[in-house]
């Protein structure tokens, strides 16, 4: 994610997006710089697992 043109407002920001597996986190945080400081994903499959262990037991 590197964008010579752009650079995004210090902050940091969460947008959930609707998959078909559930929903896809991306958190993502600013320095003000066009290169982001940190970028996460949050896959479905990661939320589901607690329900899973209980199901299991």
């Amino acid at each position: 994610l590197v964008s010579e043109g752009i650079s995004v407002p210090k902050g940091e920001t969460y947008v959930p997006i609707e998959g078909p597996r559930g929903e896809v986190g991306f958190y993502i945080v600013s320095d003000g710089t066009n290169v982001p400081y940190r970028v996460k994903l949050r896959a479905p499959s990661f939320m589901a697992i607690p329900g899973m262990c209980q199901m299991m037991t």
